[in-house]
């Protein structure tokens, strides 16, 4: 969706000049076809409602829609059929205003699939819980390779080595166990993925393993949920935790505060879907790590991102790159006003965008009024894909020279995860800047895990490639 919004943005000065570029690069393409639509980020509703406003302006353009429930495609339908508010601003007639597009079902042949509840064991750690359950349940009398849904990279790796750890153990080697543990994401390159959904060696279609092979566990997280198939997988583990990206409070969402990536239920679609992955091939099980009644209380779909107090400078940014007026474009599903003016305020402060002339209040006067426009910093910042205050963060960082430091800065501040890797090629614990800052006689509580971070990788690079050491 990011690279579409690019792909289109216009190259000339007012709004005729940009629709019309648009609209020439749209024509170009005899299809667009956007996959899980269901997942509601932002980009993807950025993406529909950008397809909603020009795909009409394109008479032999197909735009399908790929949705993996009923549900999300009738609302998918309801939105591009409904009449758009904004049509006195210059936004186009709707084709579909008079019928809803059609809805395209595609039958799918399942297998038998059991499904029973069983709470996790009181470990300390989410991993290592489902780990044991996963060892425990591979001495059962079945065929077929299993997948653990967990809520992140951090707890599939942490898994595999937690397996990997027991099978040196004394009890599972005297069990005889034969198991292969492996770590599937997002974050795996296209070559590992593939070999962990090929197989031994094996055609993908193969529902079974070697007699002799070993069995694998795949600890995964939600990339196996609908984005690939792994065949031969007969055993389903879900956690029922899913991570997601919400704003620590709606004030910092507002003032652009970076998001937290917080532990929260999975939804009954989504528990559907890992669900039926067990069944892909042949009869299977899914064992759902969570009490029953858990289930009725769920909420039947994940809510979309523009409702959980993310921050919308980006996306901001990005319409005004198409010469649209944000605070008039129409979303799937619309985010609080507040929010989107919020948004506005900060990438003014910023220096990010010119000020509009044009506010929520006064739409229907819009008409003599003028979108945003993006400043050389607001470029700078989707050149970057970076938030606006570290693009900004940048921008001072090479005017000061100083450039390395800030781009560090940056992108520590943009990642959620820790810098340090283990000898084994893991992620470190969350203690390592709390070890560093011991060794080095600093105050962690007051330097902070970013600065101690900076601290360690400028040292690093000070030692360079030829350097002898492993301290």
């Amino acid at each position: 969706a990011a690279a579409a919004a690019e792909a289109v943005a216009p190259e000339a000065d007012g709004d005729a000049d940009s629709d019309w570029h648009v609209v020439s690069v749209l024509s170009e393409f005899a299809a667009i076809v956007v996959d899980e639509t269901q997942e509601r980020t932002l980009q993807t509703d950025l993406l529909l409602g950008v397809l909603k406003q020009y795909a009409p302006a394109v008479p032999d353009l197909k735009v399908v829609l790929v949705a993996s429930s009923p549900r999300e495609a009738e609302f998918l339908a309801e939105f591009f059929a409904r009449r758009s508010p904004t049509a006195a601003v210059g936004f186009r007639s709707n084709p579909y205003e008079s019928s809803a597009p059609p809805i395209v079902s595609i039958p799918t042949h399942s297998f038998p699939l059991r499904i029973v509840y069983q709470e996790l064991p009181p470990l300390l750690d989410l991993a290592a819980s489902c780990a044991e359950v996963a060892i425990t349940k591979s001495q059962g009398n079945w065929k077929g390779d299993m997948l653990v849904f967990l809520p992140s990279r951090a707890e599939t790796e942490a898994a595999v080595r937690w397996v990997k750890r027991r099978l040196r153990d004394h009890d599972c080697r005297r069990l005889g166990l034969s198991l292969e543990p492996l770590a599937l994401h997002g974050r795996l390159s296209a070559e590992a993925q593939d070999s962990i959904i090929a197989g031994h060696g094996k055609a993908r279609r193969e529902p079974l393993r070697p007699p002799l092979a070993k069995r694998r566990i795949i600890f995964c997280t939600n990339i196996a949920e609908t984005a690939v198939t792994v065949p031969g997988v007969t055993c389903v583990l879900d956690c029922g935790l899913v991570k997601e990206p919400r704003a620590a409070s709606r004030d910092s969402a507002r003032i652009g505060g970076s998001a937290l990536l917080l532990l929260v239920p999975e939804s009954k679609t989504s528990a559907d879907q890992r669900a039926a992955r067990a069944a892909r091939t042949g009869p299977g099980t899914c064992v759902r790590l969570f009490a029953a009644a858990e289930m009725d209380v769920r909420p039947l779909h994940s809510e979309p991102a523009i409702k959980r107090g993310l921050s919308l400078t980006r996306p901001y940014l990005s319409l005004t790159q198409l010469g649209l007026d944000p605070l008039h474009f129409e979303w799937p599903t619309p985010p609080p006003p507040e929010d989107m003016a919020a948004a506005h305020t900060a990438l003014c402060r910023l220096g990010a965008v010119t000020p509009s002339t044009s506010t929520q209040s006064d739409r229907s006067s819009s008409s003599q009024s003028g979108p945003p426009e993006l400043t050389a910093l607001g470029r700078l910042c989707l050149d970057l894909d970076l938030e606006p205050e570290l693009a900004h963060l940048v921008s001072h960082g090479c005017q000061s020279g100083l450039a390395l430091t800030a781009g560090l800065l940056a992108c520590l501040l943009a990642s959620p995860e820790s810098i340090f890797f283990t000898a084994a090629g893991g992620r470190s614990d969350g203690a390592a800047c709390a070890r560093l800052a011991q060794a080095w006689g600093l105050d962690g509580a007051v330097a902070g895990d970013v600065v101690l971070e900076l601290l360690a990788f400028e040292k690093w690079l000070a030692l360079g490639s030829s350097s002898s050491s492993n301290n």
